[in-house]
């Protein structure tokens, strides 16, 4: 992954970018669910510039992959489709790999047993 260009810059680029593409000037559709694809303007409301790939899937930095959403509508696709994609894909790399999450509870060191009622680990001659 190549470092984070500053984040003004990527702004910039991503508001020049789209202001060309959708031919709209300073009022660019919302990409997102919340607000339907309603105009906004970047000029004056707040926003945030989303990948479309996120850089943990070899998403780049360059404008076609960033585009501005609006905070409602990039919380809500962070959180129900990024988040959850990234997880994913790491869970599927560990496994090419025969990484697997352990199971179950911890076996206690020799000498030791879970007191549940103390809820921690006693050693075995004090129960």
């Amino acid at each position: 992954m190549s470092p984070r260009p500053s984040s003004l810059k990527l702004r910039q680029a991503c508001f020049d970018y789209w202001k060309l593409e959708t031919g709209q000037g300073f009022r660019l559709p919302c990409k997102g669910k919340a607000c339907n694809g309603r105009l906004m303007n970047p000029a004056g409301e707040k926003w945030h510039a989303d990948h479309h790939v996120v850089r943990e899937h070899g998403g780049s930095d360059e404008p076609p992959n960033v585009r501005p959403m609006c905070v409602p509508c990039h919380k809500i696709k962070t959180g129900e489709v990024d988040i959850p994609a990234i997880a994913k894909g790491r869970r599927q790399a560990k496994s090419v790999f025969g990484i697997k999450q352990p199971e179950g509870f911890r076996k206690p060191p020799p000498g030791f047993k879970y007191s549940w009622k103390e809820r921690r680990l006693v050693r075995e001659e004090e129960l």
